[in-house]
């Protein structure tokens, strides 16, 4: 027999009463604790939003699922969100996933899909909630530091040895060293690293380039000139990523999926015939650019992605030339970033390969075979093939 999770409440909010019975059935025998909810409304009027996650009918009356998403949001509330959507359709689950869904199903799911879904839900919420807790211990130690003892900190946050942090400060050398070591100790760590995650966590601010000196130390000498700019960050992780994407295939793209902005390269614009300005460059206007008959393959194939069900997004489709002839492209992208709390997909980076040519190869090759085998029906003729180890012959 299951244990009750009483810890994870899981909300069903469905208009279909069979639906809501049923779900709350098999969930219950998993030794999960629900809460059913008739519809958006009646869930945002009486909820408990603790913790836990929902399950929710995007196609309600009344009050729509992307409806009760934008409520949550405007509350604040962190509880993971897994959204119910009929069968193909990517629209209503991209949209979605913009208002911070953590997961879809298509309607009907199976167990396994299911109980899947729940589980990385739960897995987010426990570390949305480990998080919240890490924070809350950093910013109650970071209490504990003097005024000078956070400047010290801010510092070393910012990547400044003690001898820059002196001459930001108008201290010395001597000075910060010891404040640094008080800190140290006031923070109960024995590492640098240990302090630095600390006021990560704790939402502390690092020293960044033009910030000017404050007073100094009675006692300290005067500010001198301080030390050159230190160079630029190097580029984050998506931008790397960007870059080798690009100079190792036709042509990279980039998706912001909360505000739908789509970014392709001026590489691969230029192989589709288009200028700058003149390709899709939101999600909603791609659906126009990709064929009609290779639509539904990309769209699950993403969908699937979207959902953490995938590594990777790989597919072949067609899309539209300025021209209005088809090219054969060769899509592979991941998702770089999600929220740290529910797990939503927030930005996706890929690259895209001509497969134009490699397509028309095999379209030639597959009609010189039925030519010939129309040829050989005709002549009343055959193939046969001879294995010499098994000695058998295959006509």
């Amino acid at each position: 027999m299951s244990v009750l999770n009483v810890s994870f409440l899981i909300h069903i909010v469905d208009d279909d009463a069979q639906v809501r019975a049923a779900t709350a059935w098999l969930l219950g025998g998993h030794g999960y604790q629900t809460e059913v909810h008739e519809g958006g409304r009646e869930f945002l009027d009486s909820a408990r939003l603790g913790g836990g996650c929902v399950l929710l009918d995007l196609s309600m009356p009344g009050m729509s699922g992307h409806e009760v998403q934008e409520e949550l949001v405007r509350r604040g509330s962190t509880l993971p969100v897994i959204v119910l959507s009929g069968q193909g359709d990517l629209a209503a689950a991209v949209k979605a996933m913009k208002l911070g869904a953590a997961d879809f199903l298509e309607k009907p799911s199976s167990e396994e899909d299911l109980l899947a879904a729940i589980g990385r839900a739960e897995e987010a919420s426990r570390r949305g909630r480990d998080r919240r807790q890490a924070e809350a211990a950093a910013a109650a130690r970071l209490a504990r530091l003097s005024r000078r003892e956070r400047q010290i900190l801010q510092g070393l946050l910012g990547g400044l040895s003690n001898k820059a942090i002196a001459r930001t400060l108008g201290l010395s050398p001597r000075t910060v060293e010891m404040h640094r070591a008080s800190m140290m100790s006031d923070l109960g760590v024995g590492t640098l690293p240990e302090a630095v995650r600390i006021a990560i966590d704790g939402g502390l601010e690092p020293f960044q380039d033009g910030v000017p000196p404050i007073e100094s130390d009675p006692v300290a000498p005067p500010p001198v000139e301080a030390e050159p700019a230190p160079a630029p960050a190097p580029r984050g992780y998506e931008e790397r990523m960007r870059l080798l994407l690009e100079a190792s295939t036709d042509g990279s793209w980039e998706w912001d999926i909360e505000s739908g902005e789509l970014i392709l390269s001026r590489r691969i614009l230029e192989t589709l015939g288009y200028g700058t300005g003149e390709g899709p460059d939101t999600f909603e206007k791609l659906i126009d650019f990709i064929h009609p008959y290779d639509w539904e393959g990309f769209s699950t194939r993403l969908a699937n992605h979207l959902a953490g069900r995938t590594e990777t997004l790989t597919c072949e489709f067609r899309v539209r030339e300025k021209a209005g002839t088809w090219r054969w492209l060769y899509d592979c992208g991941s998702v770089v970033e999600r929220h740290p709390e529910t797990g939503a997909p927030l930005r996706m980076v890929g690259s895209l390969s001509d497969l134009t040519r490699r397509k028309e190869e095999e379209d030639r090759a597959k009609e010189a075979a039925e030519l010939l085998e129309l040829a050989q029906w005709g002549a009343g003729a055959g193939v046969w093939d001879y294995h010499v180890e098994s000695r058998q012959i295959r006509l």
